[in-house]
């Protein structure tokens, strides 16, 4: 279909250079229209927050639902069920169900492992309501039990996540987001014995990327990554209210990096909710779902 409307075009075009009118020019619509999604309406605002809840709910269950001995596929296909039995039509993008070192693979599709004891499952996952999309990530002992280093690990993602949460409201550049967290993950790395040397050194260049590859935020709304500009005239956009975002900070050791500390090897963690920008700060869409430590060991596998 591409292939034909680009004929089309074309076409059209060619044509009306023979009317003595000149070519005409062909423009790509989406920046234009990825303006209007950055702020949304009061009304768009309330099918988020029910995309939002929905998904909080259905991460929450399956929280519940998990135990040693299920394979990833039916972890997510409880979490699809959740999803549906609240009235989502679709789930927002193809869940992550990663457990293990299978975390550590930021697009990890496959889902097809077994979930084992002692290993952290990391679940990213929405659902769609009205076309507005939730997109939350969780990251929580299979067996209800952090082990120590998993703990610590977690807290450094879970303390930088607070601080970026608090920085939101209006008037502050986008980018200054991620420029904070990058400081934050990359002083973690060091504390962690990951990576050695000045944090400014290590963010200036570009060492973190080796643990933290990825950006803190992006648009949320009809797309989970949503359309609209990160930069207006060359500068970073600056936040206004009715904005919608998410605040995703991770660390990520592949399970064969032997520069890390063996403790850390194959382990990864994410924390990810959703945020409204208001007046004089911001709204979280998915704190329902729990992320502190005591509250998710309190949950996990509970369902009979």
């Amino acid at each position: 279909w591409d292939t034909e409307v680009l004929k089309s075009i074309e076409d059209a075009k060619n044509l009306a250079g023979r009317s003595g009118r000149g070519l005409l020019p062909v423009c790509d619509s989406g920046e234009f229209l990825g303006e209007f999604r950055i702020l949304k309406e009061p009304v768009e605002l309330d099918w988020l927050r029910k995309a939002c809840q929905i998904s909080a709910e259905a991460h929450i269950e399956t929280m519940k639902f998990v135990r040693p001995g299920l394979n990833e596929r039916q972890v997510q296909a409880f979490l699809e069920y959740q999803f549906k039995s609240r009235m989502s039509p679709r789930v927002a993008y193809s869940p992550i169900v990663a457990s293990g070192a299978s975390a550590c693979t930021l697009h990890y599709v496959y889902n097809d492992q077994e979930c084992r004891s002692g290993d952290l499952l990391l679940i990213d996952a929405g659902a769609e309501y009205n076309y507005m999309n939730g997109d939350i990530t969780r990251t929580f002992p299979v067996g209800g039990k952090y082990s120590q280093i998993q703990k610590e690990l977690y807290d450094h993602v879970l303390s930088v996540q607070k601080e970026i949460l608090q920085m939101i409201k209006p008037g502050i550049p986008f980018n200054s987001l991620q420029t904070r967290a990058v400081e934050l993950l990359t002083a973690a790395m060091v504390e962690l014995k990951l990576l050695k040397g000045s944090v400014s050194d290590l963010v200036r260049n570009l060492t973190y990327k080796k643990y933290y590859p990825h950006g803190v935020s992006h648009w949320l709304g009809m797309d989970t990554h949503d359309s609209g500009l990160y930069q207006v005239n060359g500068e970073s956009r600056k936040l206004e209210p009715s904005m919608c975002f998410t605040i995703e900070p991770g660390l990520y050791i592949p399970h064969n990096d032997e520069s890390a500390p063996k403790e850390l090897r194959g382990l990864g963690v994410r924390i990810e909710d959703d945020v409204i920008v208001t007046e004089k700060g911001y709204e979280n869409m998915t704190a329902l779902v729990p992320k502190e430590i005591s509250d998710i060991e309190k949950i996990v596998g509970t369902k009979t």
